[in-house]
């Protein structure tokens, strides 16, 4: 930064001191604008650092460069990923307040010529924007300076977008796999799991927002339905194959018939003479910014008497600070009356919250508060300093109650920064504006995740006596006129709650502040929730596949090391903590003991037909076998036989069995095998259990939403 400002006080004339037109001080001594930056998720007071170069001019105009690495809070709107331009700032904003300190950019455009260039993003403009706040009580000068900022794409379209194409354009390619190949199920549950991993890698570049949900990511989604949608019909089309083999093998087995040679014995005459006609069966196969209500030029006429003291003379007000400021012990509380407890009244006002990490169970948000209490020690008659009515003197040589965060994660004592803003009135009525970005624990209840709420807390407590400080907050709910929307939780109320802690011995003062969140869940809805539950209803089908096909066991298996894959995603979003554990993670748990169940009956079932088929090669060897040894027995009993004898009874046998053979091709389904009914009865029961599951969690959710 290059910050200006003009010295009324320090000027001399160069010729009477050697030519010298500049001095280097130093900030140590020097009088300095405090500024802090507003949306920085790390320390405020970016610019407190004393050796900044600093020079004063001889005509008193003073320059001061100061310089920092800003790790600023930017919301971003991710819908048109790796299209997207952001908008993102850096807003300075005065400690004084506006009646001393007025910020005015020196141009409308941030200086880029030594900016240099980024490998991902491209900074296509700046602007600059300057106003004054109004906290109702005091205003304060605020300047902000806008980067927008355009995506190189090249990165992403390479690595992400046209692999998800290209495995897009390759999904139908499953109808055209021949169904003797026994690979159609498998490829397209492979693309299935690769679309999902994609979706994985997208969802990890992007931030945990619902609002708005990028269309790259809904692109994938429709894309995973798509896959699973071929799934499906390639594993019902080999279904209807099998069906359709098995009819035709049928028809063909029982339209097909042939007429045998019988022997004709009549008193030793010629053997091969035909004696009948006989009937075969079994042959053959069978088929922005918003204005405020007044406009700068307003907010400032609002302030004519906080001006007076630009109007005051400099001896004056110097000599209001010697006689309210020397000699005074910061350590004793400004009272006539020590036995009285010191009333200090409070008022939150919250920013914005920067996050919510359940993993770690702890929130971050950026806060200031407005603290006041009565000081009856120091105050004055404005007339008889030249107007003065408010004095700015700051911290170091003023008592300040001693407020600490208990529920910190970090240093506790927030609040100890001498250069917050401090107002002194003149009829004793003290203002204090710390500020800072607070890191807090927070238990939370992830039960219902994504679908959850989340109640946190800022505790403040007085390092004094609950005897000496009484701390009593302004308002039943947080300031948030000023909060700036979450893109993955929403703020849905504020409380406050003020007691007192009794150690026994001692008492403390205490206030605490609770935030109601509510998560939007859009974003864990499309990228884990339905891909689970998709691939939750396509496991049943593992019973639907033929054995033939070869791809049962593949299948399920691949279904399972999807779920693994999605259970370590969801679980990297939770906190290790099994008390209680969250719905989402036991419905994973379930659908992964059910798929592994899935493998396991898969291999049996398949052990099982083998073992059939064993079986049933072994009888017909048989059946062949005995079959052969009692035609040769009946052929030599038979030529003792009339001939007529034979005949008749080959052709009644012949009869049975065309009889039997019409019966089943007239009614297939009375005769349904069953491996069939035994297949959708497992198919059915499945099924049922993934619908009641899904179906449970959706009551509870909606009676955790009415408790709420």
């Amino acid at each position: 930064m290059q910050v200006s400002w003009q010295d009324e006080i320090r000027s001399w004339d160069p010729d009477q001191y050697g030519g010298v037109r500049f001095v280097y001080p130093g900030m140590t001594g020097m009088w300095r604008p405090r500024v802090i930056v507003t949306n920085s998720i790390e320390e405020r007071d970016v610019f407190g650092d004393n050796r900044a170069p600093f020079n004063l001019a001889w005509d008193g105009t003073a320059r001061w460069f100061p310089g920092a690495v800003l790790r600023l809070s930017c919301t971003m709107d991710m819908t048109y990923f790796p299209f997207d331009r952001q908008r993102c700032m850096v807003r300075f904003l005065t400690q004084e307040y506006g009646s001393e300190v007025n910020l005015i950019p020196s141009s409308n455009t941030v200086n880029t010529n030594n900016y240099g260039e980024h490998g991902e993003w491209e900074l296509e403009s700046t602007s600059v924007y300057s106003d004054i706040v109004d906290f109702g009580v005091i205003t304060f000068s605020r300047v902000t300076y806008y980067f927008d900022f355009r995506r190189r794409p090249g990165f992403y379209l390479m690595n992400v977008l046209v692999p998800v194409i290209l495995m897009s354009l390759l999904s139908p390619l499953v109808f055209i796999l021949p169904e003797e190949s026994g690979e159609r199920v498998s490829f397209s549950v492979t693309l299935l799991l690769s679309l999902a991993v994609f979706m994985g890698i997208v969802a990890g570049h992007l931030p945990q927002s619902s609002q708005p949900l990028p269309l790259t990511i809904l692109y994938l989604f429709a894309l995973l339905i798509h896959c699973g949608l071929c799934v499906v019909f390639s594993v019902l089309h080999l279904k209807w194959e099998q069906y359709r083999a098995k009819q035709k093998q049928k028809q063909r087995k029982f339209e097909t018939v042939h007429t045998s040679q019988y022997q004709q014995y009549v008193n030793g005459q010629d053997q091969n003479k035909p004696n009948g006609h006989a009937v075969i069966e079994d042959v053959a196969s069978v088929d922005e910014s918003t204005d405020k209500a007044c406009s700068r030029n307003q907010l400032l006429e609002n302030n004519k008497a906080t001006k007076q003291f630009f109007v005051a003379d400099f001896n004056q007000t110097s000599e209001l600070y010697s006689r309210l400021f020397t000699g005074v012990d910061t350590r004793i509380s400004p009272s006539v009356n020590a036995s009285i407890p010191k009333d200090v009244y409070l008022v939150l006002n919250i920013l914005s919250l920067r996050e919510i990490q359940q993993a770690q169970q702890y929130f971050v948000i950026n806060i200031f508060m407005q603290v006041s209490w009565q000081d009856e020690i120091r105050s004055w008659d404005p007339d008889q300093y030249g107007g003065v009515r408010f004095v700015y003197p700051g911290m170091t040589g003023m008592w300040r109650p001693r407020v600490i965060v208990t529920n910190s994660i970090e240093e506790r004592d927030v609040f100890g920064d001498n250069r917050a803003p401090f107002n002194l009135a003149w009829d004793g009525t003290a203002r204090w504006f710390p500020g800072a970005v607070l890191r807090l624990s927070c238990t939370m209840d992830m039960t219902y995740f994504p679908f959850d709420r989340q109640r946190c807390m800022v505790r403040f407590l007085t390092q004094e006596y609950g005897s000496e400080v009484n701390l009593i907050p302004s308002s039943n709910t947080v300031n948030t006129n000023n909060y700036g929307e979450h893109g993955e939780w929403e703020l849905e109320s504020t409380s406050v709650y003020s007691d007192i802690v009794d150690f026994r011995v001692i008492t403390f003062s205490g206030v605490t502040y609770y935030f109601d969140f509510r998560r939007r869940p859009g974003f864990y809805l499309m990228n884990v929730l339905v891909p689970v539950i998709l691939m939750s209803l396509l496991s049943p089908l593992v019973f639907i596949l033929p054995e033939e096909s070869g791809e049962r066991v593949s299948f399920s298996v691949t279904l399972l090391l999807s779920l693994a894959v999605f259970m370590g995603i969801v679980a990297g979003h939770l906190p290790q903590s099994s008390q209680p554990l969250p719905l989402t993670i036991l419905y994973l748990f379930a659908l992964l003991i059910h798929c592994g169940l899935c493998v396991v009956f898969s291999v049996l079932h398949l052990k099982w037909e083998q073992y059939r088929a064993k079986q049933k090669q072994k009888q017909r060897k048989f059946e062949t076998v005995h079959t052969s040894q009692y035609q040769q027995y009946v052929n030599g009993q038979d030529q003792n036989k009339p001939n007529g004898h034979a005949v008749i009874e080959d052709v009644a046998s012949v009869d049975e069995s065309t009889d039997k053979a019409c019966s089943r091709n007239q009614h297939p389904r009375l005769v349904g095998s069953a491996k069939q009914f035994y297949v959708l009865r497992w198919f059915v029961i499945i099924l049922h259990h993934d619908v009641m599951i899904v179906h449970r969690m959706v009551k509870l959710f909606k009676s955790n939403d009415n408790s709420k």
